[in-house]
């Protein structure tokens, strides 16, 4: 969950970097596409990545998106411009986000029945814990320091590759695709099955969901560029998205 919260929740600091950087000649709209075209990818993908995660299991996903993820943030380092970031943060990034939530949910349901709820909530504190912890360090690395963007990107990179290796050591499933099999038929498919919408809550609950990310990813996309518009000094805007 870090690797890919830990990128969606600093988003506000690649945007306003690339807003008075690489990109200072693309409108805020035409940047925005960055961060949509990523979280498109992260969400429609893990449709797909979900029956996968059920028929052969977490670790090969994991394996597969923590390396993408990483090179994602390697090769945004040498990114310059408009179509080379879509393709490093966008593209990789975003297939590799989509490898990792499906697992990153589904491991944890696999060990929790009656408290799965709660289970997978303090799971879920992961992503605001590091995307605060992520925004402080990139507002040290491109503040006071300035090590600069490259550098920046680099030194994520090398902390999620620290965190990806012993999480896919330690990722694991409890239940077999045998045992899938006895409650679903259809645990053996590589395929979603839409036939779920035909549950009104589930279907209620998806559009709610729906509409609660838009709401949340927008102000996380753009707080950091709204609060140096009204005068906040850049570094004191990352703290606008850390708190």
């Amino acid at each position: 969950m870090v690797c890919i919260y830990g990128l969606i929740n600093t988003s506000a600091v690649f945007e306003s970097d690339f807003k008075t950087h690489q990109l200072k000649d693309y409108s805020y709209s035409q940047i925005g596409w960055i961060f949509s075209l990523y979280l498109f990818l992260v969400f429609l993908v893990g449709v797909q990545v979900g029956p996968i995660f059920d028929r052969f299991g977490p670790r090969v996903l994991v394996a597969a998106g923590c390396t993408l993820i990483v090179l994602s943030l390697m090769l945004l380092s040498l990114s310059t411009t408009y179509y080379q970031i879509i393709l490093t943060y966008s593209v990789l990034g975003g297939l590799g986000g989509a490898l990792l939530n499906a697992p990153a949910y589904g491991a944890i349901a696999h060990f929790f029945h009656t408290r799965r709820g709660l289970a997978t909530g303090v799971a879920s504190t992961a992503g605001g814990i590091v995307g605060t912890l992520f925004s402080l360090l990139l507002r040290h690395l491109l503040g006071p320091n300035d090590v600069g963007f490259a550098w920046s990107c680099r030194i994520l990179g090398f902390i999620m590759l620290g965190l990806a290796v012993p999480a896919n050591l330690f990722i694991k499933t409890r239940l077999s695709v045998q045992m899938n099999n006895a409650d679903n038929s259809k645990a053996t498919s590589v395929w979603p099955d839409f036939g779920i919408f035909h549950d009104l809550r589930f279907a209620l609950a998806t559009v709610g969901y729906f509409f609660m990310e838009i709401g949340l990813f927008v102000p996380l996309a753009y707080i950091i560029s709204y609060g140096t518009t009204h005068g906040i000094s850049t570094s004191d805007s990352f703290l606008l998205l850390s708190f």
